[in-house]
């Protein structure tokens, strides 16, 4: 069954390349779990599970009776510079809240493009997003707490694992993997049940975790061969862009002893801004794989088993 989804939802991904454009959205959501979860694992750490940003943001000082009083005296003496630093953090807030708004959307609407695809060829990606946006609500609940719950998980399992010896430590990350990813199975579910079966937030988890109780070995297997998957592709990619590295390491090179720097400059900026671009379509492929997947899956349960 899960073979057979995988193979239903490569076929789906390889012939509709819009969705690897609504799959670059989907990544910022993070959707390679697996992959996800073993970078945390390696971070294990109270001062490296706290996010970098709000530890450096903290140390500014800007949110205590000294940072806003230090605006307040910008704002007086220097006004100009004072709305220019308020542009760019609001203007950053915003850019935060449309990629959270676009990520979520991009959940339903690779669901529902995957439970679809009579005419997915003839759509554009405007098309396909607006699939997703009635259900974003929900989508942001499901994601939000997830992901809070994890972190929790994590954060304050992290320390604690540290300190233990090696013998006890791989059954407690087998275990919190297990935990990991049954939550993860059911946010999956869950949505797909939103999207496909028009069920509400509560009824579809109630489904969700019905067929994790069911199905939960199809699950893992299906889990398995994309996180193998998505580690041969992301391999692949770093050993490509080795290989590209080196003819632009070359043309480096030659503008050095050459004494150009602009052509050193150049090419090492066409370099990254290729490498990130190849990196941008191997990660929206493995996304909306990822996704078409768990959706061809819950199809296919639905279908067998009614559930």
């Amino acid at each position: 069954m899960y073979f057979l989804a995988l193979k239903n939802a490569f076929s789906t991904v390889w012939r509709s390349k819009k969705l690897w454009i609504i799959g670059i959205f989907l990544s910022l959501s993070g959707t390679l779990e697996e992959i996800e979860f073993i970078r945390k694992i390696s971070l294990l750490s109270a001062k490296n599970q706290a996010p970098e940003f709000w530890n450096e943001l903290f140390k500014t000082k800007i949110f205590t009776p000294e940072g806003i009083k230090g605006f307040l005296n910008l704002f007086q003496s220097k006004p100009f510079s004072f709305f220019q630093i308020l542009f760019f953090i609001v203007l950053g807030i915003l850019l935060l809240l449309f990629f959270f708004w676009i990520s979520m959307i991009s959940q339903g609407s690779v669901i529902r493009s995957a439970a679809q695809t009579k005419n997915l060829e003839n759509e554009t990606v405007k098309g396909i997003l607006k699939k997703g946006k009635r259900a974003f609500v929900p989508i942001a609940i499901l994601n939000i707490t997830t992901k809070i719950l994890l972190f929790l998980l994590l954060y304050y399992l992290g320390s604690y694992l540290l300190s233990l010896r090696f013998i006890f430590l791989i059954p407690l990350i087998i275990l919190l993997l297990f935990v990991y990813l049954t939550l993860t199975f059911c946010v999956k579910y869950a949505i797909c049940g939103i999207m496909i079966k028009q069920k509400s937030l509560i009824s579809s988890l109630k489904s969700s975790l019905d067929l994790i109780k069911n199905y939960f070995k199809e699950s893992i297997k299906l889990s398995l061969i994309l996180f193998f998957l998505s580690v041969v592709f992301l391999f692949s990619y770093a050993l490509i862009s080795l290989i590209v590295f080196i003819p632009f390491l070359l043309i480096m090179v030659a503008g050095f002893f050459a004494k150009i720097p602009t052509i050193v400059v150049i090419t090492f900026f066409l370099y990254i801004l290729s490498a990130a671009i190849l990196y941008l379509i191997i990660n929206g492929f493995l996304s909306v794989l990822s996704w078409t997947s768990w959706t061809e899956l819950y199809l296919k349960i639905d279908k067998k088993y009614g559930r």
